[in-house]
């Protein structure tokens, strides 16, 4: 905590005072805006992965054009779909 002793300050006109508080509010949204990015979650990098039965067989971003070239060529295929990330765990 800090506590001003009995110190004097100079008394400033409004000229002077205007450009402290608009340096003073720049400041404050700045830090707010750095504060509220922090609580922001990240995406996490992931990609899915696709089995046809128990053989993995792609694994990418992009799992709608796959799915369809997957069903293209075998329209009975038994397909898995799951995904993968590098992180251990995810926090949601």
């Amino acid at each position: 905590m800090y506590r001003m002793r009995n110190m004097m300050l100079p008394e400033l006109t409004l000229e002077q005072l205007s450009p402290r508080l608009h340096i003073l509010e720049a400041q404050v949204t700045s830090l707010h805006t750095q504060l509220s990015q922090q609580h922001q979650p990240k995406p996490f990098d992931y990609q899915y992965v696709i089995s046809v039965g128990n053989k993995r067989i792609w694994s990418g971003t992009d799992i709608k054009t796959k799915i369809k070239q997957i069903l293209q060529q075998d329209p009975e295929a038994e397909i898995t779909i799951g995904w993968q990330t590098e992180d251990p765990y995810i926090h949601l």
